[in-house]
């Protein structure tokens, strides 16, 4: 067992390091990916991840990597406002479903997993 570990987070290591040197799409592609897993584990620890809760984090997810790679950072006050806003609607139409708990984790799910790595990339966008 050790070795399957050791051996899967070797390769896993070598195409971090590889996406990192070619940067652009490659690295946005590997970190829109790599951010949606990271919620998709979460979402399924707080069970949403199939259900409205989930999407919209999801959703939330993809859309924010796509403004980045568009440049239009000038819009992200009021995504991520919207975001809010469209989550709060999804509470409050499932409800009782989901506690507000379980909302408020798909909410901060979102900026511990998406806006968190996106910072490494706009970071190499930035060196160029």
């Amino acid at each position: 067992m050790f070795w399957v570990r050791f051996r899967s987070s070797c390769i896993i290591a070598v195409l971090a390091v590889l996406s990192l040197v070619l940067g652009g799409k490659v690295l946005w592609g590997v970190l829109l990916a790599v951010s949606l897993i990271g919620m998709m584990e979460l979402y399924r620890v707080l069970k949403v991840h199939r259900g409205a809760p989930g999407a919209v984090g999801y959703a939330a997810g993809i859309l924010y990597f796509v403004l980045l790679l568009c440049g239009q950072q000038g819009w992200l006050t009021a995504f991520f406002i919207g975001f809010f806003l469209v989550l709060m609607l999804c509470y409050v139409l499932t409800f009782p479903k989901y506690r507000s708990e379980q909302i408020t984790m798909v909410f901060f799910g979102f900026f511990y997993a998406a806006v968190m790595l996106s910072y490494v990339w706009q970071q190499r966008q930035a060196d160029m």
